[in-house]
């Protein structure tokens, strides 16, 4: 019932844009002024699902290097869907002029791990890794000066590095100022004279 252009759209902004059944149908009706019921999309993610098929090739590229390049095997698709964003990128309707405006600017990173199976294939962990600076941030209504938020913005990356390298952050700040105060150069996070 539906196309693989359409299937490709639909995976996108289910997986891409996390966006519920009801929004991708609000959606389509806006942008493309589509009718789809929310199980006929639904139906459609899973069983057309051509950004799956990419996400499964990647899997798979991971075990072992494929015999073609995944950018090439899958080149057709690619360019299908290149085809539809360009096609849309004048949109009248605002919510599919971002998506296409997204999805054309950020190509090249959204893509690359056709390229580099090695990639994730979302930045969750990342956006995970700074959610609770965020909610620090909003709490304590942000820094007031440009200085504020630099010293706010190095504090949290030094604390993490440490965290992630199952580090003391507070041991690396004590150290750090130490070695600071007594003429020696700066070292990176948790690689310190005489780290945990």
């Amino acid at each position: 019932m539906v196309g693989p252009g359409l299937a490709a759209l639909l995976v996108a902004l289910t997986l891409r844009f996390r966006l519920s059944r009801a929004r991708i149908q609000e959606f389509l009706y806006q942008w493309l002024g589509l009718k789809l019921s929310i199980g006929t999309i639904h139906q459609t993610i899973h069983e057309l699902s051509a950004l799956e098929a990419l996400m499964a090739a990647v899997y798979v590229a991971r075990e072992g290097p494929p015999v073609v390049a995944l950018p090439l095997q899958h080149a057709g698709l690619l360019a299908a869907l290149r085809t539809v964003c360009e096609h849309h990128q004048g949109s009248l309707y605002p919510k599919a002029h971002a998506l296409v405006v997204e999805l054309l600017n950020d190509w090249k990173a959204i893509f690359q791990v056709l390229s580099h199976p090695e990639l994730p294939l979302t930045n969750n962990e990342a956006e995970r890794a700074l959610r609770h600076w965020v909610i620090l941030r909003k709490l304590s209504l942000g820094t007031r000066t440009a200085t504020g938020s630099r010293v706010f913005a190095l504090l949290a990356s030094v604390i993490d590095t440490c965290c992630q390298r199952g580090q003391s952050p507070w041991r690396y700040l004590e150290r750090a100022i130490a070695d600071r105060r007594a003429g020696h150069p700066p070292c990176p996070p948790c690689l310190g004279r005489g780290s945990e």
